[in-house]
């Protein structure tokens, strides 16, 4: 059967009345409060950066607004598994460009056709391959994309299909520490938000420039633009969710009524106000940037709006389902449940992220690291590459991490690798590892193997596995086709496969700690902010 015939969304926009789906889903319009202002002209386009054309691998062109007005609300569903999990939208005409599994993809507000990828040749853009997208925004005034993926990279890709690469991964320089999660833009300038350091920077001209570096801005988890530029900061055990604003230099922080309840998503609505998704993905609002008064769009939804893009149309995206909104919000636009997507073993797939079994903490006493950067899909710059574990250091949590200390397993399961005959990297190894990165500016997969050092895996059933990296030694009696349980010690914490231990030294001393959904990893194409909740509710810890 289709996917329980999305009863959910209209049951909610038509308020109570009953729908079904067939092959070719039409939209569906609802009266809206008041009429539906035309949309103004595409302003014309400004100088860029003598941008590298690059020919689209898959599509380039981008289709003009027709003059149809759209309908005031309707209803998209695509085929199972198409859009498993977008991250981030961008509504330009009657296209919307979304992120979603790493890729750049476009959807027509006019058609159900599936979504089309749109990438460089080799998926390489001026010698740098993208990894793994993340955000995107569109400048208006400049009829570009601008596009951020997971090694730090900002690239451009304009209207006419030509790629560029706008800001290099670290930011031009050797800013090892940043961990870019997020882009905006006014229409002309573009922002970017630098959660590690607590930065936000500024597209000048040609170049990107520091607008602004706080505390308050570490844990940033999303910009907006609307009039003044809004910044949500995300929960931690210290300290609650913020919304901020930043005005002529300043950050204040501006109260939503109702409080801010595991915010996810923050987009600009136009008039100064702005829509924001909490709840994690379930209560969509309608917020004033300057006052933080609320009107309540949608709540108690046990759809999860995944990502969305306000202004002249409203996009709302979930998994394998678009609704979108031409003019005025309703009053009232509740979402009701889908069927879930179809069961993918892929790290961003809802239906599997919802049913992860609990594992425990490998190191006793330890909880999650408080900075994202420690965490999965953190940029790695000094490799070119994309972290996909947690670092467990004694400084970040809360635990003893020393040569020696003890690794648990995480969970039941039977063990696939044991390197009980590691050999330590030399320092002749490890300066061709890292000049390989270099030159493929990538970390690529063999040479991400070698940095790990000794390794133990552990398979726990139902695609779920977990690696123990860096190891100093494996306990006695750990090989393949062992069988533990959780909790049981598997090995013990070190630095094999750093550069440290190549060079002979003791420092670095931590556990590299994966868990892996199929092929891939628990963190992979998904927000930092969700993979952080996604930890801790699977090891029951903050």
């Amino acid at each position: 059967m289709r996917k329980t015939c999305l009863l959910t969304f209209l049951l909610a926009i038509l308020f109570g009345t009953a729908c079904s789906f067939g092959p070719s889903p039409t939209p569906t319009s609802v009266p809206m409060p008041s009429p539906t202002p035309a949309r103004p002209a595409t302003p014309p386009a400004t100088a860029t950066p003598s941008p590298t054309v690059v020919p689209a691998a898959v599509v380039t062109a981008t289709p003009l607004p027709s003059p149809t007005p759209l309908p005031p609300i309707q209803i998209r569903q695509y085929r199972p598994g198409v859009l498993l999990h977008p991250l981030a939208a961008a509504a330009v005409g009657d296209a919307v460009y979304a992120i979603e599994s790493g890729k750049l993809k476009v959807l027509d507000l006019r058609s159900s056709v599936d979504p089309r990828i749109i990438a460089p040749a080799d998926n390489t853009v001026e010698g740098y391959p993208i990894q793994d997208l993340a955000s995107l925004a569109y400048a208006v005034q400049k009829k570009a994309l601008y596009l951020l993926d997971r090694s730090g990279a900002v690239y451009g890709w304009d209207l006419a299909g030509r790629w560029w690469l706008d800001r290099k991964p670290g930011g031009n320089s050797d800013y090892s520490q940043e961990y870019p999660v997020d882009l905006a833009s006014d229409g002309q300038a573009v922002y970017l938000l630098d959660t590690n350091n607590g930065r936000i920077w500024k597209r000048s001209g040609d170049e990107w420039v520091q607008l602004i570096t706080s505390s308050q801005l570490e844990g940033g988890i999303r910009l907006a633009v609307a009039g003044d530029l809004f910044i949500l900061v995300g929960e931690r055990p210290s300290r609650p969710a913020r919304l901020l604003r930043l005005r002529s230099g300043n950050l204040t922080e501006v109260k939503v009524g109702g409080g801010l309840d595991e915010p996810s998503l923050l987009a600009t609505a136009g008039n100064g106000s702005l829509l924001l998704v909490d709840q994690r993905f379930r209560r969509l609002r309608l917020v004033d940037g300057n006052t933080g008064e609320t009107r309540r769009i949608a709540t108690g939804s046990a759809a999860d709006i995944l990502a969305l893009t306000g202004g002249e149309v409203t996009v709302l995206l979930g998994s394998d389902w678009l609704v979108s909104i031409d003019g005025l919000l309703p009053d009232q636009l509740a979402i009701h449940p889908v069927s879930p997507s179809a069961q993918v073993l892929s790290p961003n797939n809802p239906a599997v992220l919802s049913n992860l079994p609990k594992l425990h903490m490998p190191i006793a006493g330890a909880h999650l690291p408080g900075i994202d950067r420690s965490l999965p899909g953190s940029p790695r710059p000094y490799r070119f590459g994309i972290h996909e574990g947690i670092d467990l250091y004694s400084s970040t949590v809360g635990a003893t991490v020393v040569r020696g200390t003890a690794v648990l397993a995480a969970g039941d399961g039977v063990v696939t690798r044991a390197d009980l005959d590691y050999v330590e990297t030399t320092p002749a190894q490890m300066d061709q590892y890292l000049k390989e990165c270099l030159d493929k500016r990538l970390t690529p997969p063999a040479i991400q193997d070698k940095l790990g050092g000794r390794q133990v895996w552990i398979d726990h059933g139902n695609g779920v596995s977990t690696r123990y990296l860096h190891l100093s030694g494996i306990a006695s009696g750990i090989k393949v086709g062992s069988t533990v349980k959780a909790g049981d010690v598997i090995a013990y914490a070190g630095n094999s496969g750093t550069p440290e231990a190549a060079d002979g030294s003791s420092a670095d001393v931590h556990l590299h700690f994966e868990v892996r959904i199929g092929s891939g990893y628990l963190g992979q194409w998904i927000a930092p902010i969700e993979t952080r909740r996604l930890l801790a509710d699977v090891f029951d810890t903050p």
